[in-house]
């Protein structure tokens, strides 16, 4: 009978070493599922918060589309870009070209570019120059792009004739 005294003890002490190690694997299983779900929630507010960047700049942005289209329905405005972009004046009014604006203002720096009209607004909204240096409005410079295409000469050095080469 003593065998089976000395034979439960060294189960007992198994015992408490087994359901600690269970323990700590439930726990590490629990851990590991609450750290997802941490992670999850903290990408998921890192997504909001992008959208609401987005949803703020979109909505300044149609904002200023509102504002554009307001501006265009008005008539006062629609004229002053006529008289700007285009060069357009009422009848019997006199357009004046400004070749000069140092030599007429006395500035050193001009700010709308070598040619401006006196009648509107200066500046003609355009990069482009001519041979002489000088910036050109639209319909002007339109018609110097088709000039200078005229005058391109073919690979072999003569000119272009009704469109063939």
């Amino acid at each position: 009978m003593n065998s089976r005294t000395t034979s439960p003890a060294p189960r007992q002490k198994r015992r408490p070493v087994l359901s600690l190690v269970l323990s700590l694997l439930i726990v590490l299983a629990g851990v590991t599922q609450l750290l997802a779900t941490v992670h999850t929630y903290a990408v998921n507010v890192s997504d909001l918060n992008t959208l609401r960047a987005q949803e703020a700049s979109l909505q300044a942005k149609k904002e200023d589309i509102e504002n554009d289209i307001k501006r265009w329905n008005d008539k006062a405005y629609i004229v002053s870009q006529a008289r700007e972009r285009l060069g357009f004046v009422f009848p019997g009014e006199t357009s004046v070209m400004v070749l000069n604006s140092q030599a007429a203002t006395g500035d050193s720096d001009s700010k709308s570019g070598s040619s401006s009209s006196a009648s509107s607004s200066s500046g003609s909204g355009t990069s482009s120059t001519d041979s002489s240096g000088e910036k050109l409005p639209w319909y002007e410079e339109l018609q110097y792009s088709f000039q200078q295409a005229d005058k391109q000469k073919n690979v072999s050095g003569e000119k272009f004739q009704n469109g063939s080469s």
